[in-house]
């Protein structure tokens, strides 16, 4: 019986721990393997760093025939010399951009750009068909697999009898205003996650998803929509800003908990917003945007996107 082919997550060494690794490779590759696993086999690798070019070399011979899917721009770790030696070895190479840069292009050509955003994709479509020097080849194309609500979240109906709302992650990536701090919890989603972080997450209604989109990045990195379909799997409404890359898509721009700017009456409109809402069918629809929002990144869908990209490289 022939062997599957193999599809290797590749990233760069120092990111093990990056919630990005374990969201975009780990986790993936369990998705992946529960849904497609009878027709490939998926793993992990770190990739060497820049100073050990032996490593890479026996790196290079060791994924021979892979399909090989480099998370954000670690293709840049490996040395050119290398990395045109992976090119001509591997069955198929593609970057999954996350919300690394998509610019500059890389250095050899992909068979698959890959973006977990509407918006990115979007760009790395004007980045492959612009006055850009992009390496191509016959199969480059733009594939758009979203990014899943962390596997963590036990699928849940937020309850409660009035707009219970939190902040959950890295306060430095929120616009979170003093007078906004004093009306939401925040639990901080870095590295150290306290032990019963998901299990908090499941008692408040609504997530607070209001950041800034840095206007100097603004067309070279996209934020995948993560913490609103971590908001949709807790079954919460979410208070987000209109600049949030992919909400109005997911959410429709007559969303009611959307806000204009980050001016603080807008945010502050946003919180009576909520609370005028709780309880009436306002709030009701709005969940049912968010319920439908959560069947777009269901595992068993972000499995048949990615399925999608797997096929152009076979």
């Amino acid at each position: 019986m022939p062997s599957k082919p193999r599809v290797v997550f590749l990233f760069r060494a120092g990111h093990i721990n990056a919630g990005s690794k374990i969201m975009r490779c780990d986790q993936l590759c369990e998705i992946a393997t529960e849904f497609l696993g009878d027709r490939y086999e998926f793993s992990t690798r770190a990739l060497p760093r820049p100073a050990h070019l032996n490593r890479q070399k026996r790196l290079v011979q060791d994924l021979k025939d892979c399909i090989v899917i480099f998370l954000k721009r670690s293709d840049d770790v490996i040395a050119l010399e290398n990395l045109e030696d992976l090119r001509k070895s591997v069955r198929g190479m593609a970057i999954d951009y996350v919300d690394g840069n998509t610019f500059p292009p890389p250095r050899v050509a992909m068979d698959a750009h890959i973006s977990a955003s509407v918006a990115g994709a979007r760009a790395l479509e004007v980045l492959l068909s612009g006055p850009f020097d992009v390496p191509r080849n016959r199969t480059s194309s733009v594939h758009t697999v979203l990014h899943h609500a962390d596997p963590r979240i036990v699928p849940h109906q937020a309850t409660g009898d009035h707009p219970n709302i939190c902040y959950f992650g890295d306060l430095n990536n929120a616009h979170l205003p003093e007078f906004a701090r004093k009306q939401i919890q925040s639990l901080a989603g870095d590295d150290g996650l306290p032990q019963n972080f998901f299990e908090e997450m499941l008692k408040y209604n609504m997530h607070y998803c209001v950041r800034e989109v840095s206007k100097r990045n603004k067309r070279l990195a996209y934020k995948p929509f993560t913490k609103g379909f971590n908001a949709a799997a807790c079954g919460a409404n979410i208070l987000v800003n209109r600049q949030v890359h992919d909400a109005e898509h997911f959410l429709g721009d007559d969303y009611p908990f959307l806000i204009d700017d980050l001016s603080d009456d807008c945010v502050q409109a946003g919180f009576d917003a909520a609370r005028s809402a709780f309880g009436t069918p306002v709030w009701d629809k709005a969940l049912d945007r968010v319920e439908h929002m959560r069947s777009k990144v269901t595992p068993r869908e972000i499995a048949r996107q990615l399925d999608s990209v797997l096929r152009v490289m076979m």
